[in-house]
């Protein structure tokens, strides 16, 4: 029988545990195999243990504690073990759960980083797992992350990573989410081609995708407060919290600054109004008339572990914008979309854009979508924003590595090798037509290897709008749950294996 070690970071309670923990509810209900636990905490260790189903469980604190000095020696030898994986990241600010690798000064950070190699390398020796599932949900943002990765490359481990891009399951091998099902089936459509009812509903998901993207539903997931959506009754003590108030507060006066104080040379960018000509062009106060062309760079949200897990070097978002915008032809501006869970631009954004005079920020009220139709070239960094591009029929390009979904194979998006390259990329792109064929064989591909995530009525789920005509198709499952397909997906994945 397979066993499975689950890496458990952040606080845990009973309560999640019992309800809301994901691996609980596999135990009970879904998979044929041995739990293995793993936690951050030692508390949480105690809290696994009184629950029946767990094979074993191990904490990592427990294990760092037992590990002895680390001298110049060791510190070398792991140094150039782990050299390819560049964990040197952990040191770039970042939004993250876990905070013990950065309790300490910048001086003992390495021997705090390698007391987690020994202690890693031996827990998993010791539990010796078959599958090692790093992530569950979109729980990538803890710093131990990288490193288990890293220690389960080296020791030959497979690895399970449960995400949900777009609002959607999807269980892969790798941290990038670069699943190798989706790119099979992808070559596979490519070649043999999409029927003609496969054409019809993959573009119905289509438009039901882009309903869902302009929906309040999807504004509040992407919000750090999304779980409202699941539990309006917490709604009124959140309201009235001192955190809320204080946030909403700021935001307001934030609001109002913008309202008020505007530069005649506005950075502001919307695609249905003219732009804003400054004095500097000689001829202030005057329009321009309707905006020319553009490139779009949509962003992912600032110090997001995302970007600096997978592409640490494009971690510098002023650094990326200042890169495109100098590679840009004369006759082109730079239309940068913030994230819309950003509540406020950073001010080294600002100044750099006014520095170049071809960048411009995308209003926030302008729809994602007639942003990227009017565009000639779409640009993102790891980001699902890539399939937003893609099923507009805008040309694509990938910064930084790895692609997402479907490794390189064929892809019907560019990448970006180096930045030297880029400029002559964006001209390549111009002069290309990504076929429908393509997009839809993407896209359809992406929904067969993914499940949803609420499959019930009155929660939003874009792939299934209409349900009925949607019962015979690979991507859905009626009657299950969130937590049922995850059960489910990771089945199927580790049946792969055996």
């Amino acid at each position: 029988m397979p066993s499975i070690l689950f890496f458990c970071g952040g606080t845990q309670t009973r309560s999640q545990i019992e309800r809301d923990n994901v691996i609980w509810d596999l135990v009970r209900d879904q998979t044929k195999y041995k739990i293995k636990i793993l936690t951050e905490r030692e508390e949480d260790r105690k809290l696994f243990e009184d629950f029946e189903g767990f094979e074993s469980v191990a904490s990592l604190e427990r294990s760092i504690r037992c590990v002895g000095k680390i001298d110049n020696t060791l510190l070398e030898t792991y140094s150039k073990r782990y050299s390819t994986f560049h964990l040197q990241k952990l040191r770039i600010p970042t939004n993250l759960r876990g905070a013990h690798l950065f309790q300490v000064g910048s001086s003992s950070f390495p021997v705090v980083l390698c007391r987690y190699f020994v202690a890693m390398e031996s827990i998993i020796v010791y539990l010796n797992p078959d599958f090692v599932c790093l992530t569950l949900g979109e729980a990538f943002n803890h710093p131990c992350i990288p490193i288990l990765d890293a220690v389960c490359q080296l020791q030959n481990r497979k690895q399970l990573f449960v995400g949900r891009p777009m609002s959607r399951i999807m269980v892969t091998d790798n941290m990038a989410r670069a699943s190798k099902e989706i790119e099979n089936m992808y070559v596979h459509k490519l070649e043999a081609g999409l029927s003609d009812r496969e054409k019809r509903v993959t573009i119905d998901a289509i438009e039901n995708y882009k309903t869902f993207k302009r929906s309040e539903e999807a504004k509040a997931l992407l919000s750090k407060d999304h779980r409202v959506m699941k539990s309006r009754e917490k709604i009124w003590p959140r309201i009235f919290s001192r955190r809320y108030v204080y946030e909403r507060y700021l935001d307001l006066q934030f609001r109002l600054w913008r309202s008020h104080y505007k530069y005649p040379n506005s950075l502001d960018w919307n695609p249905e109004s003219n732009e804003i000509v400054g004095e500097g062009d000689g001829e202030g106060g005057r329009t321009r008339g309707k905006s020319g062309p553009y490139v779009l760079l949509l962003l992912n949200k600032n110090r997001n572990y995302r970007t600096t897990f997978l592409t640490p070097f494009e971690s510098d978002i002023t650094s990326v914008i200042c890169n495109v915008a100098i590679s840009l032809p004369l006759t082109h501006t730079l239309v940068v979309r913030e994230h819309p869970g950003t509540r406020l631009r950073r001010f080294e954004y600002s100044r750099a854009a006014y520095q170049l005079a071809n960048v411009r920020f995308a209003a926030r009220e302008s729809d994602l979508f007639d942003l990227i139709d009017q565009s000639e070239v779409v640009l993102t960094l790891a980001s699902t924003s890539l399939l937003d591009g893609l099923i507009m029929g805008k040309p694509v390009i990938l910064l930084g590595r790895p692609a997402f979904m479907v490794g390189s194979t064929r892809s019907p998006f560019f990448q970006m090798e180096n930045w030297k390259d880029l400029s002559k990329l964006l001209e390549r792109c111009r002069q290309t037509t990504i076929p429908t064929e393509e997009v839809l064989a993407y896209f359809y591909s992406f929904l067969s290897n993914t499940a949803s995530m609420y499959d019930m009525e009155g929660v939003p789920d874009w792939p299934d709008e209409k349900r009925a005509a949607l019962t015979d198709l690979p991507w859905y499952t009626p009657g299950s749950r969130g937590l049922t397909n995850i059960g489910l997906k990771l089945s199927r994945y580790i049946a792969q294996f055996d």
